[in-house]
Order: structure tokens, then C-alpha cells, then sequence
């Protein structure tokens, strides 16, 4: 038995740099059991910054052992091995581990995975067969299919995929069988898995974008005419495309060609398939589901021309039909169970009407349209009408790259004619419409109408993270920087107020409050590139003190972090719950619904394309059914201070290391603008997300967590210093950290805060005036505000620098204190923040409440104010300096498990994810995730209210949203929505939405459990009573 099968090992992120990760040592050998290797080769990857896309280049290895290592990056092995059986065991030995594997399990499973720890760095080791596609899936029913080998044409490994080659001006041909049919109308489907090339060039690929217009014949005659624009992605990644062609022919054998009509440029097939679509006279296609009230589109098929009356409940209409599909406009006002939409001789179902109201503003869930062709050749119009007929969303955001040559990256404008008939579909479809470019003629905008969102471009904000500094826009101190940024994007504002009423931005950049403070009208949060989290508690904060308080997310998840696993699925999963828990009304994956363009590429069909559609199309039905009331509540804001530069907590620039100077394009060449002291704040927030990337900032790899971490202290806020005061007052924890210019106004606000009953937690920088880094040098004059005198808000005043921190710290109840382990690491070295000098201080109404175990210098002071206090952090340094991290940590920790409130979750694994949401009436919704994605799993938790307390579990991919009401805690199956109607202290009583047999736990205050089931068979809305007999 012949085996061929690789053996990949390593992993590669977008937005990370090599010099974050680890080294991997592969240096090993394969041997066999039962068999015989016959052939090694070494496979090198070509490095592209984008990620791992291109074939591998393979040398010949003279026995199977070989000396490798990877640092972000991926490498491996190719083998041709003779085994006696499926029984032959193969034992790969590397410096990194060992991992054993069967015969068998090569030719049965095909891809065989075996992660190497740290669990959450995305480190593996991968035996594939070769030529294996774990995503594809097998032919359906009725379907055949053409594999790039079942072609008569030159087979080549092409940008990961192995492919048949169809020249310029040539023709491929194959056999296929047209099945009888006795449907009123039948057509055939040819769906052709392509992509472009300029030509062969193994030692380098090179990506080509042109039109390909095609020819179908069948039995020697054209069937056919059709065309596709076949394109790359960020120069670097030829994408794999899906082109559908519909047909009709008369059953029977026929030889089919497919004819390259492209006169440059050579066609690719991963695969052909082609299956029958039928269809009968006035067959109806209906929603999956759909609200009381809301208006909706049915369709009917006719075959012929005809008239047809059709009813349903509440309403009937008659329609003159022409052939194809008719559509219909139709409301439902009452709660059902498969409702009934009919004709004389046809009739179907709506399986599920909800009554429930939309929010204000409505969630809008969908998708970025990067990779659809913004032509004429009719996939756009297809993919509009399947997004609504299907239920797939309500929103598409509109962004074009179509070039005008084929090896240039000049773009041309999307033909105005296609933007406004788009744009009248979506209105007329009820598909809200986003657009990040070719808004700027207006006709997108004249056609969408009402249904037009806002427009702006994506990822303008990011000069502050993806540039260096270069005149016009550097700058000589942080006032000028955020003067100079804000004027860079109010320029872009007017632009495009210019063109629409709503400007937005797509931002990944931290700088949220900088868009809004510069005119902006709306932010899409671009999550996946760092951590979740830490993006989405900017972009709330922001939008809700600087704008509308309306936000949404865009999702880049097939970017950062390769090779690809079923665990995608679960990222995904997080990237739409996490955010629409916190508040956002706004959800949309980036570009990897329909095709994945990294690595083995996935199109239309695969595994976790159409996994994400389905996880869309099921999230979309979710939000519907499951509308959030009440208000979303933080308790503890990190605070955003005055000129300080956003951070995002990734990189994008291969040369970007812990001195890349703040501001991006706004800073300044100088040492002292890079990250340092000031921005170590950001590494003290791993209290309250363990592990989130702090990038450029250093971490230690085996605690950094990407995208997602748990909330041990509940969901958190950072909170912009221009918000207004009222809107501080919100929170009843500030933690004020990082850069802070301070002024008059911002000084009354946290007195504000402070004297309202808020606790605020400052280091002494926070009160320097200085607008310049230059004392960041020495440490000599932080020009304290009131020339240091603090006594009215933090009781004390400020004499200067005092005598070394121990480093060592003493406290009543010092036990007591928590003791974070921080994903920190130094940037160079554990001295590279100098001496950590206490200040001398006078005690003028504070307290001290730690001291320096080595000398009782005061560490932390409390002064009261009005109902509130503040407890000062006396060192003559920022709180994340590295030998006063751990203390800060530790003060940071306690203070918030003070703060967090009466209803907390109490998470051992520290990865679970919650937020509160406040009702109206009082009561209090807690919405959980479980944010470990790496295999299934569930996490034990404890919830506490001021009344009782319960054990719980949080699944992976499953949200649990919990009702705690004064006397029991609702746990239901996600399905299941509660509305409550009214309730006491001992009663309530409740409105159930949902589908189906559904089940809810009752968690009692008295300790007793009990689940109740509830039949939606007959109706999708019950009531039913709770009542407390303790």
C-alpha cells in the first residue's frame, strides 16, 4: 500500500510579528512500523506577511530526518512511504514532541491533528494526505463531480491547491449524464471552483485579477455564455472563486466543454460539479421564520403565464404571474406555528412567527462584500436575493475592488447604474446598506434610500498603528498629535458628508473617540485582528458619551491566525455573541462567508464556509427572538486619558517592536515616544481580561490570549476622558493609568465622580500637566497639577521624588489581597523602566492604607470626598512601570471584586465571559460565553445575587443569558426567550417565545433545582406563573 501524505507543523499570524512567538524546534525524523519510507522531502513555505497561501517549494531529503524550526511561521515534511497494511505505525520524533499515527488513519480520516501547548497560541502539528481536503464535501445526491485529476488537462499544485491548467483560447471537455426530470421546469446547475494565473512561475507565484469570459458547450454546441472577474487579494493571495452557470439540455450521455475565452491568461480548476434544479408551476418559496407584523416577501414559481389567488392568515392577494419566480408582499400579525400560505393547487408553511418587538436601533446582522464581483455578470444580484430569501441577514456592506489592469492595483468606480439598482433591491428587500467605498457619486445612495445605513471607508483611522511619523502630520508633543489626528480624519469626515448624511469609519485602530470627536456618525468596530474585548469596551464607551450610543463590529476572522480547524467555527461564534452581549447593534463578518483565501483555500460549499453562513443565518433568527430590554451595565472604566494615543493592542508593520512611537503617523521619530511606562497601563488591564494581546508590548507567549478572554470581574469599560461628567458618574470604579494631560475640566469631572459616591484609583503621573514626553527621560518634573498640591481630591500634597520602592509592600489584611499573574514580559530587560521612586508626600485629610514594607513610606493613600473616595498610587512613576506592576495588579484586583456589584460571576478558569443587563423593573439579566474555542468543553461557574447563590455550567458555542429575579434564577435552553410581564418579590409572571419543545431550569433561592418544558407546537408565545414557596 502507496501512501503520499505531509507533515505540517507551526502556525502564522497576520497581526502579530515574529519577535512575539516563540521559537519552535523541529529538528527530527520519521520512521515506520510496518512499512518502509521510501521518499523525504523538505517543504518550505514561502514567507508572505499576508499569510501562508503560496505551494510549498520541496527539496529532496536524502533519508527522512532533517534539522527545522519555525517562530510564527509554518514548515514541514512531505513523505511517499510503502506500509503492508492499514496497521503500520508511524512515529514522528522532533525536538518539540513526539506524535504518533496510523496507515489507517492516513487514508481514512485524511488530516490528523495533534495541538502542541500553549493551548491558546495555535501551535499544531499536522499529517494530511496529499491532495486531501478535510473541508470538502462529499457529492450530493444526484451529483457528479470532476476532481482537478478526473480532468484532461495539466495538473499542477497552484497557491495550496492542486489544479487542472485550461490554456487561453482552449477548451476542456467531460463526459456528463443529464437525468430525465418530470418537473414542470428544469434547468442544470454547472458550478465551476476556479481561479486565475499569469503563468507558471513555481520558484515565485505571481497573482493576476482580469476578466474571464467563458463558453459552455454541449455535444459540440454553444449552451452558453458567461464571464466571472477573477481577482487576488492584497497582492499576495490568488483567490479561489465559485462560478455558477445555469443551463437546460436534453436528458441523456453529453460531452460538455468549458472554453477559456480569456486571451492572456490561464484558467485553474479545483473542482467542477453539476446537479439538476427543478421546480413546479406556482411552487412557493416562503421565510424559515418571521416576526408579527413585519413586512414580508413571499415568492411563487410559475412555469407558464397564469393568475393566482393566494391567502394567507389575515390576508390573501392575486397575482398575474410570468414565468420565473413572482414575488409578493405579505404580513403576519399573530404568533404561529406553521403558517399557512396557499394557492388553489400549492401551498407551504412559515414554521415559526414570533411576537416580539424590534429594538431601536434594530440589529442589523450580515456580511462585507470584499469578495463579491461588483459587475454586471449577475452573481451580485444572485447573492442580494439569496441573503434575504434565505434569511442569511438584513445588511450588506458594499465595497469594491475591481482594478483596471490586470497586473496594476489602479481602481475603477463600480458602473452607477448596478450601485443604484443594488441599492433599490436591498431598500425594496428591507437590507440595510453599508458602504465603504463607491458611495461617492450618489447613486448607491439614491437607490438604497431608507434602507442606507452610513458610509465611510474602513480602516482610514488606522495611521496611528499601521505608519511611521512623516511630515506633515508628525508631531512635537501629545496635544499637537491628537490635534494633527483629528484633523486628518475630519478631513475625511467632510468628504464623505459630502456625499451622505452618515459618515462612519471601519476602525481597528483604539481610536474610537477620536473618530467621534472629529465628526463622525457611526464606528465598525474591526474585532478578530487583536483581542475582542479590549476593542469593543473602547467602541461602547465612545459611540454612548460621543455619539448616538449606536455601535456595531466588524468581524476579520479568517485573517488572523492560520492553518484553519473546525475550531474556527467556535472564534466565529464568539466574534458575533461577545458583541451583541456588550450592546452592539451592528454584527457583520468581513470577507469569509463564501470563500476563504488563505492557506488550502475553501469556496461556496466547504466545511467553514457554509458552517458561517449557517452560524450567521441561525445568529440573525437569535437576535431577532431574543430582543435586549433594559440598559447594559459596567461598574468599572479604565480611563482613556487626555491626548492620550489609541492602542489597539496589535501591529500591523513587520519592523514594529515595543519603541514603534505612539501615534503611529502622528508621533515622533524620538526614542521617548515609544511604548513605554505610560502605555504599561495597558498590561495592568490583564486583571480584568487575562491574557488580552497587548501588542507592541511585550507579553509571555504562554499567557497572551488572542481575540478572547474571560471577564473575572464582569464586563469593563475604557471610557474616554471627553465624555461628560454625568456620563462618568455611571461607573462606580475609574481606573486612571496611562498618558493624562491634565486640565481644569477633566480634574472636575473625576471630582464629579468621585464626591457622587465613585471609587477612583490614580497613580501621581495622571496629574502631570506636561504635554511633552521629554520628562519621560529623567523623571525629574512631572509638573503636577496646582503645583502638586492635591489635598481637595486625593488629600495629599506633593513635595517631589522620594527615596526607591522596595518593592515590597505591607497593608492591613495584606493576605487578603489578591495576587494576579500577569501575561507582562519586559520589552528589553526588568531595568528598562529605571528607578521606581516614591514621592515624598504630605498627608492633608488621606490615609494610608499600604507602605513600603522596607521603610513605611506611604504606597497607597485614601481620601474621602463627598460619598465617594480616591486611592492614590503615591510612586513618582505610571502604574504599569515593571517593579510597580504586580503591586497595581494587586490593588487593581481588590478594588474591583469590591466594585463589580451584587450580582457577579465567580469563574475559576478565569475564561468565561459576563456582562449585566439592568431591567426596568429592577431585575437583572446576566449573559454568559465560554471563550476557551479549542475543543468542546464547559466551564463550571458560580452565580451570586444579594438573595441566593447557584452552580451553573457555561458550554462552548452556546450563550447563556440567565433572568435573576428576586427569589429564583430562569436558566433557559438559548432557544427560549423570557419576557417578563411582572414581578415581586415572590412571584412573576412571564411571556415565553420560541419553537418547539423547549426547557427551563428554575435555580430557587432556597437551593432547589427544577427544570419545566414548554410546548411551542401550537404557538410560539406562552404565559405562565412563578411562584415562590420557601
Amino acid at each position: 500500500m502507496i501512501l503520499d501524505f505531509r507533515i505540517d507543523w507551526g502556525y502564522q499570524y497576520l497581526y502579530s510579528r515574529r519577535h512575539y512567538h516563540p521559537v519552535f524546534l523541529w529538528d527530527g525524523s520519521l520512521e515506520c512500523s510496518g512499512g518502509t519510507i521510501l521518499e523525504s522531502y523538505r517543504l518550505d513555505y514561502p514567507v508572505v506577511w499576508f499569510g501562508p497561501g503560496q505551494s510549498a517549494h520541496e527539496t529532496r531529503l536524502e533519508a527522512p530526518c532533517w534539522e527545522n524550526r519555525t517562530r510564527r511561521g509554518l514548515s514541514g515534511v512531505r513523505f511517499v512511504a510503502e506500509t503492508e497494511d492499514e496497521n503500520a505505525r508511524f512515529r514522528l520524533k522532533t525536538r518539540s514532541g513526539d506524535f504518533t499515527f496510523t496507515a489507517r488513519e492516513i487514508r481514512q480520516t485524511g488530516r490528523i491533528v495533534f495541538p502542541v501547548d500553549p493551548k491558546y497560541l495555535g501551535c499544531h502539528v499536522i499529517v494530511t494526505r496529499t491532495n486531501f481536503l478535510w473541508f470538502r464535501p462529499a457529492p450530493r445526491p444526484g451529483e457528479q463531480v470532476w476532481e482537478a485529476d478526473d480532468l484532461p488537462l495539466p495538473r499542477r499544485n497552484w497557491a495550496r491547491m492542486h489544479t487542472a491548467w485550461l490554456a487561453p483560447g482552449e477548451t476542456v471537455e467531460f463526459e456528463a449524464v443529464i437525468p430525465e426530470s418530470d418537473a414542470d421546469f428544469t434547468e442544470n446547475l454547472l458550478h465551476l471552483v476556479a481561479m486565475a494565473t499569469p503563468g507558471y512561475t513555481p520558484e515565485r507565484e505571481k497573482q493576476v485579477h482580469d476578466l474571464f469570459p467563458m463558453r459552455l458547450f454541449c455535444d459540440g454546441r454553444e449552451t452558453a455564455q458567461f464571464a466571472h472577474y477573477f481577482r487576488d487579494h492584497d497582492m499576495c493571495m490568488q483567490m479561489l472563486e465559485d462560478v455558477w452557470v445555469r443551463f437546460q439540455a436534453f436528458p441523456g450521455r453529453h460531452i460538455f466543454g468549458i472554453r477559456n475565452e480569456n486571451p492572456r491568461f490561464s484558467l485553474l480548476f479545483s473542482r467542477l460539479t453539476l446537479r439538476q434544479s427543478t421546480r413546479n408551476h406556482l411552487d412557493l418559496s416562503l421565510p424559515a421564520w418571521a416576526l408579527a407584523g413585519e413586512p414580508l416577501t413571499g415568492r411563487i414559481f410559475a412555469a407558464r403565464p397564469d393568475t393566482a389567488a393566494i391567502r394567507w392568515p389575515g390576508g390573501s392577494a392575486v397575482l398575474e404571474l410570468v414565468p420565473g419566480w413572482n414575488e409578493f408582499g405579505f404580513t403576519l400579525t399573530e404568533p404561529a406555528v406553521d403558517a399557512v400560505v396557499e394557492t388553489e393547487h400549492s401551498s407551504g408553511t412559515i414554521p415559526a412567527v414570533y411576537a416580539l418587538p424590534e429594538e431601536n436601533p434594530p440589529v442589523t446582522v450580515g456580511y462585507d462584500m470584499t469578495v463579491v464581483p461588483h459587475d454586471g455578470n449577475g452573481f451580485m444580484d444572485w447573492l442580494l436575493d439569496y441573503t434575504w430569501r434565505t434569511r442569511l441577514g438584513n445588511l450588506v456592506v458594499f465595497r469594491a475592488f475591481l482594478w483596471r489592469e490586470p497586473t496594476s492595483y489602479e481602481p475603477i468606480p463600480v458602473e452607477p447604474a448596478l450601485l443604484e439598482r443594488w441599492g433599490e433591491f436591498c431598500r425594496k428587500h428591507r437590507i440595510t446598506v453599508e458602504a465603504a467605498n463607491n458611495f461617492e457619486d450618489g447613486a448607491l445612495v439614491r437607490g438604497a434610500g431608507s434602507a442606507l445605513h452610513s458610509a465611510g471607508p474602513h480602516e482610514y483611522p488606522g495611521a496611528v498603528y499601521a505608519c511611521d511619523p512623516e511630515p506633515p502630520w508628525s508631531s512635537g508633543d501629545m496635544k499637537e498629535a491628537a490635534e494633527h489626528y483629528l484633523a486628518y480624519l475630519k478631513k475625511e469626515v467632510d468628504r464623505v458628508h459630502a456625499s451622505t448624511p452618515r459618515a462612519a469609519f471601519g476602525d481597528a485602530s483604539g481610536g474610537h473617540r477620536y473618530c467621534y470627536l472629529a465628526g463622525a456618525d457611526f464606528i465598525r468596530t474591526e474585532t478578530m485582528v487583536s483581542h475582542t474585548q479590549h476593542l469593543c469596551s473602547q467602541a461602547r464607551p465612545a459611540a454612548e458619551a460621543l455619539g448616538t450610543g449606536e455601535w456595531g463590529v466588524h468581524i476579520a476572522v479568517q485573517h488572523a491566525v492560520q492553518p484553519y480547524f473546525e475550531s474556527h467555527l467556535g472564534i466565529y461564534f464568539l466574534s458575533l455573541f461577545q458583541p451583541w452581549m456588550m450592546g452592539a447593534s451592528m454584527i457583520y463578518e468581513e470577507d469569509s462567508l463564501f470563500l476563504l483565501l488563505k492557506e488550502e483555500r475553501q469556496t461556496w460549499d466547504d466545511r467553514l464556509t457554509r458552517a458561517k453562513r449557517e452560524m450567521t443565518r441561525d445568529f440573525y433568527r437569535f437576535v431577532k427572538t431574543h430582543p435586549r430590554t433594559g440598559r447594559n451595565r459596567r461598574n468599572i472604566a479604565f480611563l482613556e486619558g487626555r491626548y492620550a494615543a489609541p492602542f489597539n493592542g496589535f501591529i500591523c508593520g513587520s519592523e514594529q517592536t515595543p519603541e514603534y512611537s505612539v501615534w503611529g503617523l502622528f508621533g515622533n521619530p524620538d526614542p521617548v515616544w515609544g511604548h513605554g511606562q505610560p502605555e504599561k497601563c495597558r498590561q495592568l488591564l490583564d486583571v480584568l481580561m487575562p491574557g488580552a494581546s497587548t501588542q507592541p508590548l511585550r507579553q509571555r507567549y504562554d499567557r497572551r490570549r488572542f481575540f478572547f478572554s474571560g471577564t473575572p470581574y464582569g464586563d469593563f469599560d475604557e471610557v474616554p476622558t471627553e465624555a461628560d461628567g454625568s456620563y462618568l458618574c455611571r461607573y462606580r470604579l475609574l481606573l486612571n493609568l496611562g498618558w493624562n494631560t491634565m486640565i481644569e475640566e477633566d480634574y472636575r469631572k473625576l471630582h464629579e465622580f468621585v464626591a457622587g459616591g465613585g471609587t477612583l484609583f490614580t497613580g501621581l503621573p495622571q496629574f502631570s500637566t506636561h504635554v511633552r514626553r521629554d520628562f519621560l527621560r529623567d523623571w525629574n518634573d512631572l509638573a503636577l497639577w496646582n503645583g502638586g498640591d492635591l489635598a481637595e481630591l486625593c488629600g495629599v500634597r506633593v513635595k517631589g521624588p522620594g527615596a526607591e520602592y522596595s518593592g515590597q509592600w505591607n497593608a492591613p489584611d495584606r493576605a487578603s489581597f489578591p495576587e494576579p499573574e500577569l501575561s507582562a514580559a519586559p520589552s528589553a530587560s526588568v531595568g528598562e523602566d529605571g528607578p521606581c521612586r516614591l514621592a515624598e508626600v504630605e498627608l492633608a485629610g488621606a490615609e494610608t492604607v499600604a507602605w513600603d514594607a522596607a521603610t513605611g513610606a506611604p504606597l497607597v493613600v485614601r481620601h474621602r470626598v463627598g460619598n465617594g473616595q480616591v486611592y492614590l498610587l503615591t510612586a513618582w512613576a505610571y502604574p504599569g512601570h515593571e517593579q510597580l506592576q504586580a503591586t497595581a495588579a494587586s490593588w487593581i484586583a481588590m478594588l474591583a471584586a469590591e466594585h463589580r456589584g451584587a450580582f457577579y460571576v465567580d469563574d475559576p478558569s478565569r475564561e468565561v465571559f459576563w456582562t449585566r443587563w439592568e431591567e426596568e423593573n429592577g431585575c437583572t439579566r446576566l449573559m454568559l460565553l465560554n471563550t476557551d474555542w479549542s475543543a468542546p468543553n464547559e466551564k463550571p461557574v458560580e452565580i451570586h445575587t444579594p438573595n441566593y447563590s447557584f452552580r451553573t455550567s457555561v458550554m462552548e458555542q452556546k450563550p447563556l443569558l440567565l433572568t435573576l429575579l428576586p427569589f429564583a434564577a430562569l436558566e433557559p435552553v438559548p432557544a427560549l426567550h423570557i419576557e417578563l410581564l411582572a414581578v415581586d418579590h415572590a412571584a412573576a409572571r412571564l411571556r415565553l417565545h420560541g419553537a418547539g419543545v423547549l426547557e427551563l431550569a428554575i435555580h430557587w433561592r432556597d437551593g432547589r433545582r427544577e427544570v419545566r418544558s414548554f410546548d411551542f407546537s401550537r404557538r410560539t408565545m406562552l404565559e405562565t406563573e412563578l411562584d415562590f414557596i420557601g
